[in-house]
């Protein structure tokens, strides 16, 4: 069970004495959310309310499912452009079905999140991660030049 809800392996040992700092935190992190939510869905094609409704999925999927202390959740603008144009082609120029199309999108999306998850995918990406940054640097130490 531990290892599908981390809040149960974190939760009973939370100091009350961060809850302070941790609610200022999630004011913090609710005020840049907000609007960054809004223009995304925005330059994904939906309504800037969709935004809204949804800038709170994560951040509690976060809290109850994340393994990591420190990460970043929520939407981002290549997401978004992507999603706009990939549905734009489908859409057919129909507002109603670019719309139904973007939750089908989003929805697929996060299935084969929580199926990576559940399959421990995101150790493979870390490893890439750690690999690619590990590339970038050697080349950069052999060609200084070539990047910034």
């Amino acid at each position: 069970m531990k290892r599908l809800l981390s809040v149960t392996d974190w939760l009973p040992s939370y100091e009350g004495a961060n809850l302070r700092l941790d609610v200022f935190a999630a004011l913090t992190v609710w005020a840049i959310v907000v609007p960054e939510s809004m223009a995304y869905a925005s330059i994904a094609g939906i309504p800037p309310e969709a935004g809204l409704y949804t800038a709170p999925d994560p951040l509690l999927a976060s809290v109850f499912f994340g393994t990591a202390k420190r990460m970043t959740v929520g939407p981002s603008s290549a997401a978004a452009a992507v999603s706009a144009s990939t549905v734009f082609a489908l859409s057919q120029g129909d507002p109603d079905r670019f719309i139904q199309l973007t939750i089908l999108l989003a929805l697929l999306a996060g299935v084969f999140l929580l199926i990576g998850g559940l399959l421990k995918f995101g150790a493979v990406e870390a490893q890439a991660y750690v690999r690619g940054v590990s590339t970038r640097r050697g080349r950069a130490a052999l060609n200084p030049s070539a990047h910034p």
